[in-house]
């Protein structure tokens, strides 16, 4: 099977790219760590966790 992928030319198009699997990345995650069967304070733990992961990554 052959796909094409059109990527956007743009610098403010490929930003709005970005945000957007950015999101979508972050909601996945988010999900998955909510359908763990764990307490709800580990959970929350675990958010807050990937959380600071991500902010130390961005040099937030």
């Amino acid at each position: 099977m052959k796909v094409t992928v059109h990527y956007p030319n743009k610098e403010q198009d490929k930003r709005k790219l970005e945000q957007r699997v950015a999101i979508i990345h972050s909601e996945a995650v988010r999900d998955y760590i909510l359908n763990q069967n764990c307490f709800k304070e580990e959970k929350q733990q675990l958010i807050s966790h990937v959380t600071n992961i991500g902010r130390k990554g961005l040099g937030c």
